[in-house]
């Protein structure tokens, strides 16, 4: 019998031994200034909240997540006290680090879905006028054509 090139299609099945995998850190705006930190995780888990000055950690008990959600979602651009958000590894646990502007109260809850939990932080709105400038991104670099030099004072800006 000839093979039609047609291969059947199969699911790898990973079992999760690792326990609680944090899968999606996140932030948006809401309505009327308000804003939101939230993180998907896809089993409950026991959450503990601490707070530090300019700081809120929320502690998930033996949870870890992947590197790229490692890396910090930067806010400050955003008019809100959040300034930036971490997941960082404790040991077996895993937290949920939020980096305040100013002082702010927060409030959090744990949303049970079918994929597991949402841990939710709540932050009200804030006058713009009394948050610090956000950071100064540089500008950059001017880019040139291969082969030319751009004149003194004057930028060729035909690409």
């Amino acid at each position: 019998m000839r093979a039609t090139g047609k291969r059947k299609k199969t699911t790898k099945v990973i079992p999760n031994l690792l326990g609680p995998v944090a899968t999606y850190p996140g932030f948006r705006m809401l309505s009327g200034g308000s804003s939101r930190v939230f993180l998907q995780v896809n089993r409950k888990v026991d959450v503990v909240e601490s707070k530090a000055a300019g700081r809120i950690t929320y502690r998930l008990k033996g949870t870890h997540t992947i590197q790229t959600n490692q890396y910090p979602l930067v806010t400050s651009f955003f008019p809100t006290p959040v300034g930036r958000v971490l997941l960082t590894p404790q040991g077996t646990d895993l937290d949920l680090v939020v980096e305040l502007r100013v002082p702010s109260e927060a409030q959090h809850r744990v949303l049970e879905t079918d994929q597991g939990m949402v841990l939710q932080v709540d932050f009200p709105a804030v006058d713009p006028g009394k948050l610090p400038a956000p950071p100064v991104t540089p500008a950059p670099p001017t880019l040139q054509r291969a082969g030319k030099k751009a004149s003194k004072g004057v930028e060729d800006e035909s690409y």
